[in-house]
């Protein structure tokens, strides 16, 4: 499963202060190679955790004061979300304040996703909410098991194969304005497969089409070496450079240079320091530094240090593992003292991850 299950869980990350779903559902497309993305999933802590594993279900209950929000996610062997409901209750006790002025209420509210049936391949995903009905979007397949069609209520979309490989999309939708689009997504690949070129067009009712098009190069290695992606406000760049295969430095520009990456590997091939810059209108607007100790091959340490301005902070991150190098514990530690921002517990078949008001447990197949 590995760093596409750490990148879906990220997602549902962000999915939880939004409630929305319709997103959960992983819609056919070329995967388009992002070593520095790979990296940070790599880097992420529950990756740290999962490994290799394949999660079946997650749950997760968090309290808010006066809110507490119980999420259950599960996941077919792929990795691919079947099912998620997200339920937020509220003390018993509490009464909304009154007043002009206040940003957030909180409200006890419930909504679903869900994919069906959960045998096979799935024949709709939709979602539903009390007092709205389930909202089912239809999916066909082709002889070779691949999505063909997919009908959503604003939004109806068609696959085509090549090759084994996805080679262009069609789709026709609503505005909001009551006209519709069409879209059009073609891609080529080179003879080992690797996608080199994405070009998409939208026509609006009034026929102006927008047109954007994504040449990816790569090496004799196979690395990515430059994403261009050419849209009508200009061209905008993303450069990699590689020592051994391994990433050593990205370059994102368009007008103005806008992010730069550097990365230094010890004797193992293991990260030990990456540095972010952030540019604004070509000039430095933040830095960020992470250095990476190891101690018996598993990483111990991890210090962020960023800056913007005149302003500064530091995160010193501190892990520890069991006899079975299974990581239990993700510290912080300051001038002052050290603590504790997850303990992890390990079952036959589950991983439990504790933090303050957070637990969260992964339940894995066998």
């Amino acid at each position: 499963m590995g760093h596409n299950f750490a990148m879906k869980i990220l997602l549902l990350s962000a999915l939880l202060g939004t409630i929305s779903v319709n997103a959960q559902f992983t819609y056919p497309d070329v995967k388009v190679p992002d070593p520095v993305q790979e990296l940070e999933t790599k880097d992420d802590y529950i990756n740290m955790i999962i490994g290799t594993k394949k999660v079946r279900q997650i749950d997760k209950v968090y309290r808010s004061s006066p809110e507490t929000t119980t999420d259950l996610t599960k996941f077919d062997l792929e990795g691919n979300i079947i099912f998620n409901s997200k339920i937020v209750k509220l003390d018993k006790d509490y009464k909304a304040p009154l007043g002009p002025g206040l940003s957030y209420i909180p409200e006890a509210r419930e909504i679903i996703y869900k994919t069906g049936p959960e045998i096979s391949k799935p024949a709709y995903f939709g979602y539903e909410s009390p007092g709205k009905p389930f909202q089912k979007n239809q999916i066909a397949y082709d002889h070779q098991n691949n999505i063909s069609k997919i009908i959503e209520k604003d939004k109806v979309s068609e696959y085509f194969y090549k090759n084994g490989k996805l080679d262009k999309i069609t789709s026709t939708g609503d505005l909001w304005n009551g006209g519709k689009y069409t879209g059009e997504y073609i891609f080529a690949y080179d003879t080992l497969g690797k996608v080199t070129c994405c070009v998409s067009k939208n026509t609006l009712p009034n026929g102006i089409t927008n047109e954007n098009i994504k040449t990816l190069t790569y090496d004799t290695s196979g690395n990515i070496i430059l994403n261009r992606h050419k849209t009508r406000d200009g061209v905008l760049e993303k450069k990699y450079t590689y020592t051994h295969n391994l990433l050593t430095h990205y370059l994102y520009t368009g007008s103005f240079k806008f992010e730069e990456r550097s990365y230094e590997y010890d004797a193992d091939k293991k990260i030990k320091k990456a540095v972010k810059t952030e540019y604004e209108e070509g000039k430095i607007k933040n830095k960020m530094t992470v250095s990476y100790f190891y101690k018996n091959n598993l990483l111990s340490e991890k210090i962020s240090e960023y800056s913007q301005d005149a302003y500064q902070s530091k995160d010193d991150k501190v892990y520890t593992y069991d006899h079975l190098n299974r990581l239990i514990k993700i510290q912080t530690r300051t001038p002052a003292s050290m603590y504790t921002e997850f303990d992890i517990a390990y079952d036959k078949n589950t991983i439990t991850l504790k933090r303050d008001s957070l637990e969260s447990v992964y339940t894995l197949y066998e």
